[in-house]
């Protein structure tokens, strides 16, 4: 039997996003939300202007990555059978 590797390719709160599987979306929490800084679709005739918006986004993880939260998929089941 092969050793568990205790990263993210591996743990249940991983979903990948590429056919690959090697980058992905750590699940183990809810999205967080930042403020970025849009382009304003109301012109100001001062050149662009920006205006915070809110956006919410899950963790971008690679499956090498480790972490604390590492929970191991039930039955060694793939991530890709997901995508």
């Amino acid at each position: 039997m092969a050793a568990l590797r205790h990263c993210c390719g591996e743990c249940s709160h991983f979903l990948p996003n590429t056919p690959a599987g090697s980058e992905g979306e750590c699940r183990r929490y809810p999205p967080a939300v930042q403020i970025v800084m849009m382009p304003s679709a109301v012109a100001t005739g001062r050149g662009p202007s920006l205006t915070p918006q809110p956006l919410s986004t899950f963790p971008a993880v690679t499956d090498d990555l480790l972490c604390g939260e590492f929970n191991p998929r039930p039955g060694g089941s793939s991530p890709l059978a997901l995508i």
